[in-house]
């Protein structure tokens, strides 16, 4: 179809992330199946939009996790081992 595989995972990464830390509403079931590319309809030529199906699984989260969320991905990101052990225990997941 001639779109841009960056272009691709740009759109289906600033979805789950607007669903994720905006929104706190979040596809549960987010695999190829359930999802496609198609161009954007009366957009510019390289305008693509995401297409989720099978909505039966959302997860919807309270605002205490997509905060404590964003704090273990920047401890990740730091390499900052006493925020990710702190983030990992309030989010329930305390195996760090």
């Amino acid at each position: 179809m001639g779109i841009n595989l960056k272009d691709v995972a740009r759109t289906i990464s600033e979805a789950f992330v607007h669903m994720t830390f905006n929104v706190g509403f979040v596809h549960g079931d987010p695999h190829p199946g359930n999802m496609f590319i198609r161009r954007k309809e009366g957009g510019r030529p390289d305008e693509i939009e995401l297409v989720l199906l099978d909505h039966g699984i959302y997860c919807e989260l309270t605002d205490e996790s997509r905060v404590n969320y964003a704090l273990l991905w920047r401890g990740i990101l730091n390499q900052d081992e006493q925020m990710i052990r702190k983030s990992s225990t309030a989010l329930g997941a305390d195996l760090h």
